[in-house]
Order: structure tokens, then C-alpha cells, then sequence
């Protein structure tokens, strides 16, 4: 008997109209691989206008794999995934954001790849879409396998949740996604995976990321800064053991304090990774500005 084990697809959505969430619904059905349940949470407010269009339009798809669960109330994406992982039935779990999508054979490809390494999570690469002029561009993140938190540690190169495939069990023992941070949640909890388990990669492009103008926790500063400052929080005794690490993240909140106008802790930001370590510092910012210095 061919082992074909039940791949739980955790699909959140917030405020999206039918016509959006359409494509990534359709690119979890349409899956080579098929022994799957697709749980869509839908976590608008009862108030959202377009609530009872969503629920009809995905009642429409008839489809056994298809679960609908509506929240109340609006109560975050992180809710949502752990509602959905609560929900599951599956030996693993993919989440995929409502405005992503995925490459066809993405479970196959991840799932293969998974149990012949008896890894506790699979990543992949992606392309990020421009949903206005159809720009392709690819994610290049490196790509590293094994026992990987001291690279992780750094950045998150695994990249967002719709990128992954993790044994349910892993994700019990480990704990679900921190319901009170506001971004860097799917960082925090591959981080989690990887201290206990093996990390293993497909070196192929199945996710597409799509550039739009609707609710991106990427483009508002505030839940950045939010998530990071919960990130720092975490680590704490783990940073004062690793300054180099420190620098590193404090590096990346220089910016991030920039806009949202804590100007007085981005200069203090500035002088304290500067004078810890000039050449990181002057790499950093050429890097994100592109400055040159005669």
C-alpha cells in the first residue's frame, strides 16, 4: 500500500473579496498531490460587506476537501492559523496566505522531500508578482539544510508561511504561532522548529508572492516594529550571550524606527551599531541605500 498521508492546507483570510482568495483556493485544489482538507478561516468582522460573498462563493466550489469557518470577529491572522491548525486532521500542515499561490506540485514536491529526510519542516523559493504590471522577480534567500538556527537566528531566508510544510507533531511539541505578535510570527516560529529539528529545502520556485494594494503586515511599520520588538523580548538572554547577533538585529530596526518616527531610538540605534562594529555598519547601509563613500 502506497503511503499517502492526509496534508492539512490552512488557508486565513481577512477582508478579501471572492475574486482574490479565488487563486489561492484554486492553486490548493488543484494540487497534484490530492489527499488534502483545505480550512479556510475567515477571519473578517461580521460587519465586512463581502463576508456572506465569500461564504457563498466557496460553497460553490463543491468540494469535500473544503472547510469554512467564520469568526465572529476580526481576532488576527495568528488566531486564525491556530483555529485552523486546531481544526486539522492531517499528519502536516501548509499554510498558505489568501493572496498567495502556489506552483502545482508544491505539496508533492515538499512532501517527497519531507519524509525521505525526516525533517520537521520543508521551505522552498518563491517569486514575487507585481499583481498592477505582472513583474516577475525571484526571491534569491539562500538555501540551507540541517540543523540551521544559527543561521536563521540572523534573518529569516525560509521566508512567509505560505513557503512551508511542517509535521503536525513537530508543531505540537514546539507550541502554534504567537498570538501576540503582530509580524515576524512565521520567523518566530520556524525559529522554535529549528533549535529541535532537522530543516530541509526543494530548490525549486513554488510560491508566488503577489505585490497589491490590500492589507500587507510587510507594509505597515507599526506591526514591523511591534513584532520585532516581541523577537527581542524572546531572546533576550540569548542576545546578551551573542552580540553579534544583537548588532545584526539592531541593524534592522534602524529603519524600522525610522518610520514610524521614533527618530531620538533610530539615531541612538545608529551610534550603538556603528561604534560595535563600523564595518558591518557601513555594509549594512550601503546595502539598503546604495550609498557610496569617496
Amino acid at each position: 500500500m502506497i503511503y499517502k498521508p492526509l496534508v492539512s492546507v490552512i488557508i486565513p483570510t481577512f477582508e478579501r473579496s471572492p475574486n482574490l482568495i479565488d487563486r489561492s483556493i484554486k492553486s490548493a485544489q488543484n494540487q497534484t498531490y490530492s489527499n488534502l482538507e483545505i480550512i479556510v478561516i475567515d477571519d473578517s468582522p461580521s460587519t465586512y460587506k463581502k463576508r456572506n460573498e465569500v461564504e457563498k462563493y466557496i460553497n460553490s466550489l463543491e468540494d469535500d476537501r473544503l472547510i469554512y469557518i467564520q469568526h465572529n470577529e476580526n481576532m488576527g491572522a495568528n488566531v486564525a492559523r491556530n483555529n485552523g491548525i486546531r481544526h486539522s486532521k492531517g499528519e502536516f500542515c501548509a499554510f498558505l496566505d489568501d493572496d498567495d499561490e502556489w506552483e502545482l506540485n508544491k505539496i508533492e514536491l515538499q512532501l517527497n522531500k519531507i519524509i525521505e529526510s525526516n525533517s520537521g519542516l520543508v521551505y522552498c523559493k518563491g517569486k514575487v508578482i507585481d499583481d498592477k504590471t505582472g513583474e516577475v522577480k525571484p526571491l534569491n534567500n539562500k538555501l540551507k539544510r540541517g540543523f540551521i538556527f544559527d543561521d536563521l537566528i540572523y534573518n529569516n531566508f525560509i521566508g512567509g508561511n505560505s513557503f512551508v510544510l511542517i509535521r503536525k507533531n513537530v508543531i505540537n511539541e514546539v507550541g502554534y504561532f504567537n498570538e501576540n505578535m503582530l509580524s515576524n510570527q512565521d520567523w518566530e516560529l520556524f525559529l522554535r522548529v529549528s533549535q529541535n529539528y532537522k530543516i530541509e529545502y526543494v530548490e525549486e520556485y513554488l510560491v508566488n508572492y503577489y505585490n497589491h494594494l490590500g492589507h500587507r503586515i510587510s507594509t505597515n511599520p507599526s506591526k514591523k516594529l511591534q513584532g520585532w520588538e516581541c523577537l527581542f523580548d524572546l531572546y533576550s538572554s540569548y542576545l546578551e550571550e551573542n552580540p553579534e547577533v544583537q548588532n545584526y538585529w539592531e541593524l534592522n530596526m534602524i529603519s524600522i524606527y525610522f518610520k514610524n518616527k521614533k527618530y531620538f531610538r533610530c539615531i541612538h540605534m545608529i551610534f550603538k551599531t556603528a561604534k560595535y562594529s563600523p564595518q558591518v555598519f557601513y555594509s549594512y547601509f550601503k546595502k539598503i541605500f546604495k550609498f557610496k563613500i569617496a
